[in-house]
């Protein structure tokens, strides 16, 4: 109830918010997309997380997984728009009474974003974007120590609505005790709460009466809901552009969510550190 409350007032509210309409020398709305940079983006780091999942046991699992990604971002001061996949996998460990579970975790991600500038509240330094985005991420876990239900997953399709904020610094020669290049810099901090979280995943104890009943319909059992569970995510980035109109990002995401429901709970927690070769379309 409360999300469907947050959906219908951001609805009530974005028609008087004022997104940016920047004269571009009356150039057509198809010049001014073709004269948008696109960069193709290639990322890789690494992922520390914790997960539990109620519906086999209430401990932590603690692991690092290596991530890589790829998106294609179109990008000026007025708009944002980003389609990307990426994938990641590692190991986690649950220690309890002298007994190590090991699980490997396979995580697959889509993302689909659009951002429209708040000209009211930006500048020559500071520029100001909301919109939305979408992101399915789907979780493939291995435990061979819980025998019958030694594999699961879970899928979540969030809409998320967005607020980024970046920062224009360039005019920054010095960080600690090194001296920085002329060149292109920002930093930008996003943050996306969920407004629509749906979840696909099976109900107490993933094994369903498929085995006993020489069926290879795995998925028999599991159910769609709407509205059910939170999630929130965040980003920080730090980007510079070369000469070539090329660039180089380092970010810090973090990214958090959970089911509803009780016995068969899962919840999740990721912090990637990653960095990204930004290459440009023209």
């Amino acid at each position: 109830m409360i999300q469907k409350t947050i959906i219908i007032t951001l609805l009530t509210i974005l028609p008087f918010l004022g997104f940016s309409q920047t004269n571009h020398g009356g150039l057509t709305k198809k010049e001014i997309r073709k004269a948008r940079p696109t960069y193709y983006n290639i990322n890789a780091g690494f992922n520390f997380s914790k997960f539990r999942d109620f519906a086999t046991s209430p401990l932590f699992y603690n692991g690092t997984a290596k991530t890589f990604s790829i998106s294609r971002l179109k990008t000026d001061v007025n708009r944002e728009i980003e389609v990307g996949l990426s994938y990641g996998f590692g190991d986690y460990n649950s220690s309890y009474n002298g007994t190590t579970s090991i699980s490997q975790v396979k995580t697959y991600t889509l993302n689909y974003s659009q951002l429209y500038a708040i000209q009211s509240l930006s500048s020559d330094k500071w520029n100001v974007k909301v919109g939305g985005l979408f992101n399915t991420t789907a979780n493939i876990r291995t435990n061979p120590i819980l025998q019958n239900n030694s594999t699961g997953m879970e899928l979540f399709a969030t809409f998320f609505g967005s607020m980024k904020v970046t920062r224009d610094i360039s005019n920054i020669n010095r960080f600690l005790f090194f001296k920085l290049k002329p060149a292109q810099r920002t930093l930008s901090y996003r943050f996306n709460f969920g407004l629509m979280n749906n979840t696909y995943r099976n109900s107490y104890a993933y094994t369903g009466q498929e085995g006993v009943l020489n069926s290879d319909n795995y998925l028999k059992s599991y159910e769609v809901k709407t509205f059910s569970g939170a999630r929130f995510s965040s980003a920080l980035d730090y980007t510079v552009y070369l000469k070539n109109r090329n660039g180089i990002r380092l970010s810090y995401e973090w990214d958090a969510y959970k089911t509803g429901g009780s016995f068969d709970k899962f919840e999740m927690s990721n912090h990637t550190i990653k960095i990204a070769l930004l290459f440009n379309k023209k």
